[in-house]
């Protein structure tokens, strides 16, 4: 390959990468919304349901609580990688 084409892929393969962690941000917090938001749904039922069933222990609603923070801090630490670009080129004589 020659010095100016590496150049080129060089600057490529960065912008794409730089755009593809940005993709990943944003994929990444709509999954921290969504989590939030069904984690906080399933809260209110536990404890909506506790309050009318006293079976409902609050170890479950604690377990639930634990897992949310599991969850914040997973989702919290992902990001992108890329793991490798295939380029195939084709072409006729």
């Amino acid at each position: 390959m020659s010095a100016a084409r590496n150049r080129c892929w060089t600057n490529c393969s960065k912008a794409d990468e730089a755009r593809a962690v940005e993709e990943a941000r944003g994929t990444i917090d709509d999954a921290l919304e969504k989590m939030r938001r069904e984690q906080a749904h399933e809260l209110a039922r536990l404890k909506a349901l506790q309050a009318k069933n006293p079976a409902v222990r609050d170890e479950e609603i604690q377990a639930l609580e634990a897992q949310t923070e599991a969850l914040e801090k997973v989702l919290g630490e992902a990001r992108c990688q890329l793991e490798a670009v295939r380029v195939i080129v084709a072409g006729g004589a």
